[in-house]
Parts: C-alpha cells; sequence; structure tokens
C-alpha cells in the first residue's frame, strides 16, 4: 500500500524527469554514466557543505571500489534511507529543499543547457580542469627571488615542519596553505606576486 510519501516521491521523480526532458537532449537524459558523474558531483558536494574533509572522501572511494560490486536496486534504495537519515540528523526537510531546487533548475534551464554545450566531451568533469601547479617552477622562482641560502634554509623548515618528502611540494602547498582560491593566484606568480607568500 502506497503512503503520501511513497506518492510524494513518485511524483517528484517525475517532474525531474520533465524537466530533463525539456532541458536536454533525449541522449544526454539518457546516457547512464553522464547521470552517474552528475549524481556523484552532487553528492560530494553535499557532504563537503556538510564539513567532511577531502581526505575521507579519497579513502571512502578507494574503499567502496575495493569491495564486490552491488546490485543498482539495492543501492539506490540505501541512498534513500541514508539521505533521509543525513537529512535528519541535519535538520533538512528533503521535499522542501527538492522542490525549491527544482524550482530553481527551471528558472535557469538555459544556463545549464549553455554549461553542458561547453562540457568537456568524454569527462566526468563539468568543466575544464584546471591546469596541475608547477611547484617545481614555484620554488625555482623563490630561490631566485630570495637567494640560495635564504630559499634552502626556508624550505627545509617548511618542508620538515609540514612532513613533506618533496622541497617543491613543500614551499608550494605552503604557500597556498592548502587552499584552492590561492593556487589559481600561485599559477600566476612573478616576481611581483611573492609579495603575497607568507615569508
Amino acid at each position: 500500500m502506497e503512503s503520501d510519501a511513497d506518492n510524494w516521491l513518485i511524483c517528484f521523480q517525475m517532474r525531474v524527469n520533465r524537466w530533463m526532458l525539456q532541458c536536454f537532449s533525449r541522449v544526454v537524459v539518457q546516457d547512464k554514466l553522464e547521470r552517474c558523474h552528475r549524481f556523484y558531483e552532487e553528492s560530494t558536494e553535499l557532504v563537503q557543505s556538510a564539513g567532511m574533509p577531502r581526505e575521507d572522501a579519497h579513502r571512502l572511494v578507494d574503499y567502496t571500489y575495493d569491495r564486490p560490486v552491488g546490485e543498482l536496486e539495492q543501492e539506490a534504495g540505501g541512498v534513500l534511507v541514508t539521505l533521509g537519515a543525513w537529512a535528519n540528523t541535519f535538520g533538512i526537510n528533503l521535499a522542501v529543499c527538492g522542490n525549491v531546487e527544482l524550482d530553481r533548475a527551471w528558472e535557469n534551464i538555459d544556463k545549464i543547457r549553455s554549461k553542458q554545450a561547453t562540457k568537456p566531451k568524454f569527462s566526468p568533469l563539468p568543466q575544464p580542469a584546471a591546469a596541475p601547479i608547477d611547484y617545481r617552477e614555484l620554488l625555482l622562482k623563490y630561490i631566485a627571488h630570495v637567494g640560495n641560502e635564504e630559499g634552502v634554509t626556508f624550505i627545509n623548515r617548511i618542508r620538515d615542519d609540514q612532513g613533506f618528502t618533496d622541497d617543491a611540494e613543500a614551499l608550494g602547498r605552503y604557500y597556498v596553505r592548502f587552499s584552492e582560491a590561492e593556487a589559481e593566484e600561485m599559477r600566476e606568480l612573478d616576481q611581483e606576486s611573492i609579495k603575497y607568500a607568507p615569508f
């Protein structure tokens, strides 16, 4: 026997499907790997917003993928149960949040289509990945700026304090203080931008 909650969930799923078909092509809607990527992205953003550390996420990915593959419908049910438990713990009304977000999706349908059109092909990422930081280049620029003896002394202290085995990574990660926002500044580092460093 279906409850009101069952009916709401079925109705909500149908409403989401109507939005998907209006927003995207049927090819995109039926792309199973794409749906997995976007669900994983959103679930990761959820636990990130709740304060779960990046390190825990990486450990859980390794733990999960080292175990046998589960059964699809059972795992989907597990997602709903654990999401309900999570919402209770954080005082979140899932029905309200779902309705608000779906309304917002309808309001931003053109923006979402545009983002989909620029998404890298054959990539799980919703947008192009940032170029990796060249820590060794940064290290050489720093030493050239302060001088070899002072630079080496500073690098050794940071490396030992932070537990790094690589001098370049020690300086690079210390410089950005583990902040992705500052990492973007570091990619454009020159002699003038050295003033942002904590030394």
